[in-house]
């Protein structure tokens, strides 16, 4: 796991396994077994392009995030990314003040538990923020299939923002069956 705070996390973890009486040799086994599903998950497509996926649900986080990536990936970066329907909607402005000052990155705007909303209504909402071209493809494995198309070598990478290990999608007021980022991702390695 990459990122200061996923390292600030892991210290803390081990003084507190160590303050139980873990050994040292045994904090180390359990911090680089670690895996967070859906937390700065990290896969590598056959052309050696990285894709995140993550959490990341707000402004904040996502800011955090590219700034993440941007540190260890240094040639483009496609991000795919929605937000959530009937709640939450001060979100959609933030996503799109803090996308426009990014515009290298090419952004793909799809649903993400759009619930009674329209997922393209969302799009379009955060997309009146941003003054660069932005991609609107409803569904979510389209959206990440598109946007892992565009990275072609080592340097590249696609930023999964929101669903993270999410198996489903709130549809209409009801949990929809999903596969989850990572398993999306991972048909298209």
């Amino acid at each position: 796991m990459i990122g200061h705070f996923n390292q600030e996390n892991a210290i803390a973890a081990g003084l507190a396994c160590l303050r139980l009486g873990a050994s040292l040799e045994d904090i180390k086994k359990g911090i680089a077994s670690t895996r967070v599903p859906g937390r700065m998950e990290v896969l590598t497509q056959k052309n050696g392009a990285k894709v995140f996926i993550d959490y990341a649900h707000n402004g904040d986080s996502l800011k955090k995030l590219i700034s993440v990536v941007e540190t260890h990936q240094t040639g483009k970066i496609a991000l795919v990314l929605g937000s959530t329907g009937n709640k939450g909607e001060s979100r959609r402005k933030d996503f799109g003040l803090l996308l426009n000052q990014h515009p290298e990155i090419q952004v793909f705007l799809t649903a993400d538990d759009p619930n009674y909303e329209d997922p393209m209504a969302i799009a379009d909402e955060i997309s009146s923020y941003i003054h660069h071209p932005v991609e609107k493809i409803a569904d979510r494995e389209q959206a990440i299939k598109a946007a892992m198309s565009v990275t072609d070598q080592e340097l590249d990478a696609v930023i999964i923002a929101g669903k993270g290990a999410d198996c489903y999608q709130i549809i209409q007021g009801k949990k929809e069956d999903y596969p989850g980022d990572a398993a999306i991702a991972e048909r298209y390695l």
